[in-house]
């Protein structure tokens, strides 16, 4: 049998001991490119996603999480939130939903489109207080 020697320095002397070679062999690592099938092919996938980005408007990075029951909730430098009332649906490859944004900013209603070949959400939305703002989401997870 072929095999190496491997010699390990305790503190009680040097222990030999052999190795087969084909034991430990390491298979190559998958590629880290990102390519167009990484992307979800449409919103019907959307149910239990993450998606962030930066809304210019306030200058504040937010990540929107899509349950799987239809449920909505977010997150940005304020927080996590979730209001019963937060939900989404996709009718015919749009996007709709509601964020209870709470203060001055209200409840935004938010209407979004996907582009596959990017793998980008765009939203608009405009929210109770009058307020506006498209942002440009890609998925977390």
């Amino acid at each position: 049998m072929l095999g190496a020697l491997l010699l390990l320095a305790g503190c009680g002397g040097t222990t030999t001991a052999e190795v087969d070679p084909d034991v430990n062999a390491v298979s190559e690592s998958p590629s880290a490119e990102v390519t167009d099938d990484a992307f979800m092919a449409s919103l019907a996938e959307l149910a239990g996603t993450e998606w962030t980005g930066l809304d210019d408007t306030y200058n504040d990075r937010i990540t929107f999480i899509f349950g799987a029951d239809g449920s909505l909730s977010y997150r940005n430098s304020a927080g996590t939130f979730a209001e019963p009332g937060d939900t989404w649906t996709v009718v015919d490859d749009v996007l709709t939903f509601q964020a209870s944004y709470g203060g001055p900013f209200g409840v935004g209603s938010h209407t979004g489109t996907y582009d596959a070949s990017t793998g980008q959400l765009t939203v608009e939305y405009t929210t109770t207080t009058n307020r506006a703002s498209t942002i440009v989401l890609s998925q977390v997870n």
